[in-house]
């Protein structure tokens, strides 16, 4: 990989908590500023991951609200990250839904991402696969020829504008049928999302190495019975982050690392990401070594002897 840097490779998603009142632009001013190379669009004005007693919307856009000019003048204000993407948000979303006017609406958001990403002069759409229906148990048939549908008209779509396009990893099993019937249709690989499944995240990067568009990190813990993903690298106890890191190394991706770290804020959720980058960080260069599959800052460094 000669003197390449794992930290231009990662970067942070707009999905952070606007617990103080934050704007889109003032979270992207606030991520540039701590160093991270990209930037990656949720576009939606209603999604949430935390707070009590209500959760605390994220910073967001809505694409149907965002005129031209306002798009030109986001698109200038992201020019400073090495690289941007758009990801699709999983908020009622489903294009495989039984019901006929939520799965057209569905289509429409995501191809709506696509002109986004054209406008922003982005590259990376990713989306989210389809899902069963609450209520309705349908085969797995189904399911599979919406994903497939959808996938062939992205990747047409995608061609004729520049664009590469992919499924982040819902059902693994389900993403390989998928691939196997639209070769063009890329993946970004969420190692909380794999893991939990028992599939193992390095493998598939390797097995995907060809389709591999980006990689969203996060940490997972399990205890008492369940899993907690989005969490800081020092809780993570089921990815393998050297196994990881090999697997990036070896099949040579340079393509997006989103780190997806929840926190209470915005702050909190850079503080955990600039953990999460000297981690990175380390097993990229072979400074440091793991004993475990959680990280203990300044603990682990080669060649130091702490008794």
């Amino acid at each position: 990989m000669g003197d390449w840097n794992i930290s231009e490779q990662l970067g942070l998603c707009s999905a952070l908590p606007a617990a103080h009142g934050e704007t889109l632009e003032q979270a992207a001013a606030m991520v540039l500023e701590a160093g991270f190379a990209g930037f990656e669009l949720v576009p939606t004005d209603a999604q949430a991951q935390i707070g009590y007693p209500h959760d605390v919307p994220n910073v967001g856009l809505w694409p149907r609200d965002l005129l031209p000019q306002e798009r030109q003048e986001l698109r200038g204000r992201l020019s400073g990250f090495r690289f941007c993407t758009v990801h699709t948000t999983p908020l009622d979303i489903n294009i495989a839904s039984a019901n006929p006017g939520i799965r057209d609406e569905s289509v429409r958001q995501y191809f709506e991402c696509m002109d986004l990403a054209i406008d922003l002069g982005l590259e990376v759409v990713t989306f989210h696969i389809g899902h069963s229906t609450g209520g309705f148990v349908r085969p797995q048939e189904q399911l599979l020829a919406h994903d497939v549908s959808f996938a062939r008209r992205a990747v047409e779509y995608a061609k004729r504008r520049d664009l590469r396009v992919g499924y982040e990893t819902g059902p693994v099993a389900q993403l390989r049928r998928v691939f196997a019937e639209v070769p063009d249709m890329g993946i970004n690989i969420d190692l909380g999302h794999v893991a939990m499944q028992g599939e193992d995240p390095a493998s598939l990067i390797e097995e995907f190495a060809d389709r591999l568009l980006e990689i969203h990190f996060n940490g997972v813990v399990y205890g008492s019975g369940a899993f907690i993903e989005h969490v800081p690298v020092s809780r993570n106890n089921l990815i393998d982050y050297p196994a990881v890191v090999g697997a990036v190394r070896k099949i040579g991706f340079r393509g997006p690392i989103i780190l997806e770290l929840h926190g209470n804020d915005i702050a909190q959720v850079i503080a955990v990401c600039l953990e999460a980058r000297e981690m990175l960080r380390g097993l990229w260069e072979g400074a440091l070594t793991m004993q475990q599959r959680w990280y203990i800052a300044g603990q682990q460094r080669r060649g130091e002897d702490r008794g």
